[in-house]
């Protein structure tokens, strides 16, 4: 087992051998490139090596900003407390990432006395690497994963002993730049992955991945309740209930997108949702109108019409079963999802 995990996208190949061939000549343990032995799959390696690494290296670029399994991997890094990013371009890390502090090394050259490089060097050493042999992970006969966020937290108990056991630092120190990064204060003793929660940032912002019911439904109660209380302070002005409702519509499409994800639907049906709901209500606008209806009359029926089929597919989306395993958009929610940082 590797004591460094490197979390990167394939694009981003030629730079992060620059990375992990800089570290091996320091003579340290990397898992960067890995092959598949037969009889094993990608989740399963990826998930022993996640759960056996001293620390995550994710290498930041716009390719891996977008990657599902760079942020996958990332997250339990970041639980563990063991995550060193890095950005290998000029994008920066993802929504819900940039409170990490960043090492900078889109202009690096493997120079080793580089201050970025030094920092990076630093925070490995603060995981203990090079400084002590890494526990051996716990032995057993190997098994095909389902997916990976089972592989990594079906056993929390047994994930990344060496990870559990380091001391982490809230920040890289800006100050010593040209020397290894001082501990921080308070070790960060018997880590445990944090309990189910509700990130947000990523359920209301993120439009990729996937979400359970329990992050739907608070997310939609956030939602509702902001265009309840928006609609009772606007009444009477219909231009600002009418920014209100775009200001709520980037949001209503990640929270329905990634829960129509979660069952292995695509988020263009909840897109399609809202397109037809605008093309019927100006239809049976335009018809009672031309019927000589008043505005007030036409506002009502359309208002209705439009809360009831949206409590319909709401019931419908919030109520659907998440599908066990990882489909195209991701592997199923099971836990929190805080900040993360990541491979793919």
């Amino acid at each position: 087992m590797a004591d460094i995990f490197i979390s990167y996208s394939q694009k981003d190949r030629d730079r992060v051998r620059l990375i992990a061939e800089a570290l091996e000549g320091r003579g340290m343990d990397v898992f960067w490139d890995p092959e598949i032995p037969p009889g094993e799959t990608w989740d399963s390696i990826i998930a022993r090596e996640l759960k056996s690494a001293r620390c995550v290296i994710v290498a930041w670029s716009e390719s891996s900003a977008e990657s599902d399994w760079v942020k996958e991997e990332a997250e339990f890094g970041k639980r563990m407390k063991a995550l060193v990013p890095v950005q290998l371009d000029a994008s920066g890390p993802p929504l819900g990432f940039s409170r990490l502090q960043t090492a900078d090394l889109s202009t690096w050259n493997g120079d080793p006395n580089d201050a970025e490089w030094l920092k990076v060097l630093g925070r490995v050493r603060h995981h203990g690497v090079d400084t002590a042999v890494a526990e051996p992970a716990p032995t057993g006969d190997t098994r095909e994963a389902q997916d990976l966020r089972k592989a990594l937290y079906e056993s929390p108990q047994q994930a990344a002993p060496s990870m559990q056991q380091s001391s982490t630092a809230s920040s890289f120190n800006q100050s010593n730049a040209q020397q290894s990064a001082q501990p921080a204060a308070g070790p960060s003793g018997n880590s445990k992955p944090a309990s189910e929660g509700f990130d947000f940032a990523n359920v209301m912002f993120v439009p990729t991945g996937r979400i359970g019911q329990k992050s739907f439904w608070i997310g939609f109660a956030i939602l509702f309740g902001i265009a309840f209380v928006g609609g009772l302070a606007t009444a009477t002005v219909p231009a600002v209930a009418f920014v209100i409702e775009m200001v709520l519509l980037y949001p209503s499409i990640c929270l329905y997108g990634k829960r129509l994800h979660d069952f292995g639907m695509s988020a263009w049906i909840y897109g399609g949702f809202r397109i037809a709901m605008i093309v019927v209500g100006a239809v049976i606008g335009g018809m009672m109108g031309a019927s000589g209806a008043y505005v007030e009359d036409i506002v009502i029926v359309t208002g209705v019409l439009s809360f009831l089929a949206t409590i319909a597919i709401t019931l419908w989306i919030g109520l659907m079963k998440s599908q066990p395993t990882a489909n195209k958009h991701g592997p199923p929610p099971g836990g929190s999802v805080p900040q993360a940082d990541v491979f793919a």
